[in-house]
């Protein structure tokens, strides 16, 4: 779960870092991909709360 989290924080920040805003309309794919991070982060919160393992690490958002 911690790794899915993780890919999906490397991909969010891709897209904030290195992808073509000026000449494409990337908003709605970035809407998406802020979800997706939003549920990601929950979904890790709820597995830690049944496993009973470490926090996960603070999701950053760029």
């Amino acid at each position: 779960m911690l790794g899915l989290l993780d890919r999906i924080n490397s991909l969010a920040k891709y897209m904030t870092e290195r992808s073509d805003h000026e000449h494409a309309d990337l908003s709605y794919e970035t809407t998406q991909l802020r979800a997706l991070q939003d549920l990601a982060g929950e979904w890790c919160t709820d597995w830690q709360d049944d496993q009973s393992v470490e926090p996960c690490p603070a999701m950053s958002r760029q």
